[in-house]
């Protein structure tokens, strides 16, 4: 199918629907089947996490490698591969395989500020500018017995 370039004239893409020429039931078929399709495209179309998912369950191509994961009673793909070379690194002593088996296993040290509960209610749920200033000072006092 060719494509249209600027300044190329309409004659020249017989396949080109001008929506302006159609209905408006014509219209409203036309954005359904084009719905339809991209939706069954997007569902055709892999994701990148999908793939790297794909190719990291394939086994490792090196025998020795993939028998040294098993009997560690790991799978012997790519995945297992990576993070027990990781692992090794780490336990090397390279810092940043190290963090890498951190974060990865869920121990990642907080960088946010976390906001509590007032009274045991959500925070957004209490209208502080409603409440009196001896209100708001049992407020900080009960924060503090916590």
């Amino acid at each position: 199918m060719p494509v249209r370039q600027p300044g190329g004239k309409q004659e020249d893409y017989p396949n080109l629907v001008v929506n302006a020429r159609l209905t408006p039931e014509e219209r409203k078929e036309s954005a359904s089947r084009a719905g339809k399709a991209s939706a069954q495209a997007r569902i055709l179309r892999k994701t990148q996490a999908e793939i790297i998912r794909q190719i990291l369950a394939i086994p490792e191509q090196d025998e020795k490698k993939r028998e040294l994961l098993k009997t560690f009673g790991l799978e012997g793909n790519f995945a297992d591969s990576i993070n027990f070379s990781v692992m090794l690194k780490a336990n090397s002593g390279d810092v940043e395989a190290a963090r890498y088996l951190r974060d990865t296993i869920g121990e990642k040290p907080r960088e946010g500020l976390e906001l509590g509960n007032l009274d045991n209610r959500p925070l957004e749920t209490i209208d502080l500018s409603k409440m009196s200033d001896a209100q708001l000072q049992q407020l900080a006092e009960n924060r503090k017995k916590d």
